[in-house]
């Protein structure tokens, strides 16, 4: 889609020259995915510590749920996902003493 921007020549210019783009489109299209993976990282550092994992947060069933959605989203092979455990049966002791 053509657009038409009004850059600081001397801004693009030092750009193209450190990244050594060939064209000025290069130049523009690095800036804007820089700027976007800048912004994700912020937006992920301003996040940390707003989950509470409190004592009850199962982190294998989450992984789980996470495995499932990938698989159903088609982003994992079917065969990624681990069956789950079975339940130990009533009366069974399992592990040591």
């Amino acid at each position: 889609m053509p657009t038409n921007l009004h850059i600081d020549d001397e801004l693009l210019t030092r750009v193209m020259e450190l990244g050594r783009f060939k064209t000025k489109r290069e130049a523009v299209e690095d800036a804007l995915r820089s700027k976007i993976e800048l912004l994700k990282r912020q937006e992920l550092v301003s996040a940390i510590g707003t989950v509470d994992l409190g004592p009850g947060h199962d982190r294998k069933a989450d992984a789980r749920r996470h495995a499932e959605k990938m698989v159903r989203l088609g982003v994992w092979p079917k065969d990624a996902l681990i069956p789950a455990a079975p339940a130990p049966r009533p009366g069974k002791r399992t592990g040591r003493r």
